[in-house]
Parts: structure tokens; C-alpha cells; sequence
């Protein structure tokens, strides 16, 4: 397969907490093999997905 391109969709849950001017970034890795039939998963870390800065 030579799959070089894949479109991820991204729900936002909480529409009130969403700003529309905030914006955040998607870290991908190296793929991961997994079988048919296992799902992977998040873990909530707690860590922001970007660092502040001032203005």
C-alpha cells in the first residue's frame, strides 16, 4: 500500500470551552501496527498540547 496521504477529522465535545480563534496542533508519530479488531486509545496526560505565550 502506498498510502501517503490520510484525512484525520478532530470533534470538538465542548463547543463552549472552543474558541474559534484558538488553534492547537496535532503531533503525529511513527505508525503502530495493530490488529484487526484492537482499537487504539488516548491517555489523558494532564499536559498541554502547546506552550502560552505572552502578548
Amino acid at each position: 500500500n502506498d498510502e501517503i496521504v490520510k484525512i484525520i477529522t478532530i470533534r470538538i465535545f465542548d463547543r463552549e470551552e472552543y474558541e474559534k480563534e484558538c488553534s492547537f496542533s496535532l503531533v503525529l508519530e511513527e505508525p503502530k501496527w495493530i490488529r484487526r479488531g484492537m482499537k487504539g486509545g488516548f491517555t489523558i496526560t494532564g499536559k498541554h498540547l502547546y506552550d502560552e505565550y505572552d502578548d
